[in-house]
Order: structure tokens, then C-alpha cells, then sequence
């Protein structure tokens, strides 16, 4: 059995990324310490160098996809592009010429003309002539 006045001493150690441990303890009741810890450096260094040597294949293969796709894309873009752009510049043209040609030609007050729907009346006993 310990003595109240021993210290009493739990640790726990993360490794949160390759060579950088994190390193927390509790030191009596109410102390808590926490520590960072790194390995050697040159050897981080040459772990990150030789991964960054196997992965460099894989970032490049977007790159050379890209490359040889777009060529064949982007004109067909431009294309539709230009398509869409001429269909609305014929659009505001037409809309700018009726404005232009009912301003000129329509300058007289037109009678206001009111239509009335009597509704649909059914005759009775009428026969349907074209059959």
C-alpha cells in the first residue's frame, strides 16, 4: 500500500502522426503534464522523401488525363457556348425591333376592345352533321 505522500504516476503516450508522440500524465491529484515528443528529424525526412517518391505517379495521372481529354473537350464547349450566345443576341435583336417598329408605326391610341363569352348553350336535339 502507498503512502499519501508518494506520487502517484499514469501515463499515456499517442503517436499522432509518424515521429510525433504526444505524451500525457497525470502527477499526483491535480496535476496534469502534457509533453510532445519527436524522433530523429533526418530519418522523418527520408521516410517523407521515399513516400512522396511513390506517390508521385499518382499525382501526375490527372494531370496527363486532363492533358489528353481536354483537347477534345473544350471545343465542343466553345461551340454550345457560341450557339447559345448567337440564339440570344437574336432574341434581344427581335425584342429591340418590335420596340423599335411599335413605338414608330403604333403612335395612334387603339380603341380598347372588350370580349364577351356568352358561354356555351347546348341545343337540344341537335344532330352532328358530319357523321
Amino acid at each position: 500500500m502507498k503512502n499519501a505522500s508518494e506520487v502517484i504516476r499514469d501515463i499515456w503516450k499517442f503517436e499522432i502522426v509518424e515521429g510525433l508522440e504526444m505524451q500525457l500524465s497525470k502527477e499526483g491529484n491535480r496535476s496534469l503534464a502534457l509533453r510532445l515528443h519527436t524522433k530523429d528529424s533526418t530519418e522523418m525526412q527520408r521516410k517523407m522523401k521515399m513516400s512522396m517518391n511513390n506517390m508521385l505517379p499518382y499525382m501526375i495521372i490527372p494531370g496527363f488525363l486532363m492533358a489528353g481529354l481536354l483537347p477534345w473537350i473544350l471545343p465542343g464547349i466553345k461551340m454550345v457556348v457560341m450557339a447559345v450566345t448567337m440564339v440570344n443576341q437574336m432574341a434581344f435583336n427581335m425584342a429591340l425591333f418590335g420596340l423599335i417598329r411599335s413605338y414608330i408605326f403604333d403612335t395612334e391610341k387603339e380603341e380598347h376592345i372588350v370580349y364577351i363569352n356568352h358561354g356555351y348553350r347546348k341545343k337540344t336535339g341537335h344532330t352532328n352533321q358530319n357523321r
